[in-house]
């Protein structure tokens, strides 16, 4: 099964200043997945 769930505009400024920001984001958003939702996994 596979959900959409809203993720804070500022990670993508936050990730912008690193020199990988793509694998900042991931980062970023796989912490905040792990926070708000227990149990779920980031997906893509």
């Amino acid at each position: 099964m596979e959900r959409k769930i809203a993720i804070p505009h500022f990670y993508v400024w936050m990730a912008q200043v690193n020199e990988d920001p793509k694998e900042l984001f991931r980062f970023y958003v796989a912490g905040y997945v792990r926070k708000t939702s227990p149990g779920w996994n980031l997906v893509a």
